[in-house]
């Protein structure tokens, strides 16, 4: 009878209605809009789901690369990078390590210089390389090998590739160095194109590896690089510019001299004459680079040298064979 009678009164109150009703509305509006966003996940609920490790894993490896490198705009929110994102990431990387192997390009390697950083000797050091052009010869050869050794002196022969090179293991074998000079040592024909010169550079050296199996790096030009030789025979001006550069290129190292004894400058030049040449060429110098010719005919070469090791040592040089890192002496003119 009670809730009768409150129905009655409030269906007469006019003023009760219009509160009532949208009070009612408010509450069904409400109702369906917190369903509708727990139906469709906009509202956030805390997950009591079990999260698997490497899903996870991902997630978080993937939070940190966009917050270090900054590359998220400020007007996406954490929440946006979704599963899907990290799914693609994954794949990525998937395809990344089971990716085949790029092709390696069938092009020759550039030859790159491989020539170590010269040496550089202290103050006061002074160090004689004696070289030895144009052999092995049959009779100076072991004469030399033998004035050398009685003063355990070191040496470098620059060999040509008709010479006795079945002295060579000896050569080496007693700690000296084996230089490239020339094949043929026709200069007409060496010098006549850069293409003729690599050709007989490259025959000698095949006959030195051969006989010892060392591969020599070390060479001197026919004439060393101040030769006219290569205008006036081989016919081919600036060669010796160009070659200068890239056998180095190459990775070779060419040696010319700073003392000659001069016994190329005559068919037999007297001792005292390579003596005294030995004398004056080497005043004031702390480095020296001896030429000296290795052939039958150089008799007197053979003569003059236990006086010039001797003069030499007594005015305080050490003998050593050239090598890769030995300080260069080139000509500064080129007549090419």
């Amino acid at each position: 009878m009670k809730f009768r009678h409150f129905l009655k009164s409030f269906y007469k109150s006019k003023k009760s209605v219009i509160p009532v009703l949208a009070l009612m509305i408010f509450s069904l509006i409400a109702i369906t809009s917190v369903s509708a966003a727990v139906y469709f996940g906009s509202f956030k609920i805390a997950d009591t789901t079990y999260n698997d490790p490497d899903t996870t894993a991902a997630s978080t490896e993937m939070t940190a690369q966009v917050s270090e490198t900054q590359v998220v705009s400020s007007e996406v929110s954490e929440s946006s990078v979704d599963s899907s994102a990290i799914q693609a990431v994954a794949l990525d990387a998937l395809e990344e390590a089971n990716a085949p192997p790029l092709e390696e390009s069938s092009a020759p390697p550039l030859e790159v210089s491989s020539a170590p950083p010269l040496e550089v000797f202290p103050e006061g050091v002074k160090v004689c390389y004696l070289t030895f052009d144009d052999g092995p010869s049959s009779n100076s050869t072991p004469q030399i090998l033998e004035i050398l050794s009685r003063y355990n002196a070191k040496a470098t022969f620059f060999v040509v590739g008709y010479g006795r090179l079945d002295y060579l293991q000896t050569i080496i074998q007693q700690g000296h160095t084996i230089g490239l000079h020339t094949d043929s040592h026709v200069y007409a024909n060496i010098y006549s194109s850069d293409e003729a010169y690599y050709a007989d550079l490259e025959a000698v050296s095949n006959k030195v590896f051969d006989a010892t199996g060392v591969r020599s790096k070390i060479i001197r030009f026919p004439g060393g690089s101040s030769n006219r030789s290569s205008l006036t025979l081989g016919k081919c001006p600036g060669i010796m510019t160009r070659l200068t550069v890239d056998v180095e290129a190459k990775g070779y190292r060419y040696f010319d001299w700073n003392v000659s004894t001069g016994d190329a400058d005559q068919t037999l030049a007297p001792v005292e004459t390579i003596l005294e040449n030995v004398r004056r060429q080497s005043n004031g110098k702390s480095q020296i680079c001896v030429l000296m010719h290795d052939t039958n005919a150089k008799t007197t070469s053979v003569e003059a040298l236990p006086a010039v090791i001797e003069y030499l040592a007594s005015q305080g040089f050490e003998f050593r064979a050239l090598t890769m890192d030995s300080p260069v002496f080139h000509h500064e003119r080129l007549n090419n």
